[in-house]
């Protein structure tokens, strides 16, 4: 539960970077776009070439971080300690928040999110729990 509430809150926060980092590229475009996001602080304008990825609703985004938590300490988690839960679940939601924004700026399509939410945090803790066992 631990890592689940981790990864959920990392997610949340990758997420706020991203957009972060949408609105500076949208209020330095000129025109029509950048006047939408100084007026309105709503970043969200499909027309533009820097359309946010990560539109969809904050809770989604926390749901898969929690669920990318959770199968980040989901095979070896009897050994785990609550620090290293906390810390695999945060890395969890961090790769899965990435790996969509990474997915969806290529244009590669994953409508379930299946690769990201599972198969990432999967590979990854294999690969971390020779560090942390």
């Amino acid at each position: 539960m631990v890592a689940g509430g981790a990864g959920g809150v990392s997610a949340l926060l990758m997420k706020k970077a991203f957009d972060l980092e949408y609105w500076a590229k949208l209020k330095n475009m000129g025109g029509n776009a950048g006047r939408i996001a100084n007026k309105t602080g709503v970043s969200y304008d499909q027309q533009n070439q820097f359309a946010n990825p990560l539109l969809r609703y904050d809770v989604f985004i926390m749901g898969r971080g929690i669920i990318a938590g959770c199968i980040m300490v989901a095979a070896p988690s009897i050994y785990y300690k609550i620090w290293i839960s906390l810390i695999l679940g945060a890395i969890g939601g961090i790769v899965c928040t990435g790996i969509a924004y990474g997915l969806h700026k290529g244009k590669l399509d994953d409508p379930l999110m299946v690769f990201e939410v599972h198969g990432i945090p999967a590979a990854l803790s294999l690969v971390l729990i020779v560090l942390f066992h």
